[in-house]
């Protein structure tokens, strides 16, 4: 059940909050879904936004409270979970992430107070390395991103699953680390039947590799997938060693071969 929902511009951060109550997941009370992506973007890529969204890094932290209020340790999770950002991005999501993670709390208490739920959090935080673009770029940029709907993942889907632990007294404490899941390696049988070909040009083919984010060259290797993505054949070889999902779409290969 959803709770709340927020959106905010910080500089060239793009953050996005989403608050549902849910069923509990074992003894864990709190579960953060957090999506980080980094843009870095030239003018000419707006023509084929979002197509063009980076694959983004998502870990899952599943907070154990113990017996700790929820009120009380919200500042510790939200801490927790954005150490992945720099400094600065941390610095300006933080108290905002605060008040919203606070704010979904008290309402989900107020409405439920006798009944056992989890409070799932879902934060995707866009960050846009874009030095060539105007004002009206980046604007038009997080206007599609606002376009695109904030919603739930799977575990399978995360690169890192997490759990942490509260005791009595409230100290914190780190417990079992999930697998990279989400960017297992591929199968070689999957890898086997990926279609290879040599880059010619034509309309409608995908002029820039997803994954170096150069050019393709006429005559050069180039992998493509069933879901129509395609990169160059050294990119892609290199990407299926550390993960079995498209780099785009994130279907798994294996589903597509």
């Amino acid at each position: 059940m959803a709770l709340m929902s927020q959106s905010s511009v910080l500089g060239n951060t793009f953050l996005q909050l989403k608050a549902r109550r849910v069923r509990p997941h074992g003894d864990a009370q709190v579960l953060l879904r957090l999506r980080l992506t980094s843009f870095h973007e030239r003018a000419e890529d707006l023509l084929s936004f979002p197509e063009t969204t980076p694959f983004p890094e998502t870990i899952f932290f599943y907070f154990h409270l113990a017996q700790l209020p929820l009120l009380q340790s919200l500042p510790r999770i939200v801490s927790t979970a954005l150490r992945r950002l720099d400094t600065t991005t941390q610095q300006l999501c933080e108290p905002r992430m605060l008040r919203f993670t606070s704010e979904a709390a008290a309402a989900m208490q107020q409405q439920h107070p006798t009944t056992r739920t989890m409070l799932e959090l879902l934060v995707d935080v866009s960050v846009l390395h874009a030095r060539e673009l105007s004002p009206n770029d980046i604007a038009d940029m997080v206007s599609s991103l606002r376009a695109m709907p904030l919603e739930r993942e799977e575990d399978d889907t995360a690169d890192s699953v997490r759990h942490y632990y509260f005791d009595s007294t409230g100290l914190l404490r780190r417990g079992e680390r999930g697998v990279r899941v989400g960017r297992a390696p591929a199968s070689s049988s999957s890898i086997m039947k990926v279609e290879r070909s040599t880059y010619v040009q034509e309309d409608g083919f995908q002029e820039e590799c997803a994954i170096c984010l150069e050019e393709f060259e006429v005559g050069r290797g180039v992998s493509r997938l069933p879901c129509s993505h395609a990169f160059h054949s050294r990119c892609f070889d290199q990407w299926l060693m550390r993960s079995h999902r498209c780099p785009l779409c994130r279907r798994p290969c294996e589903e597509q071969a």
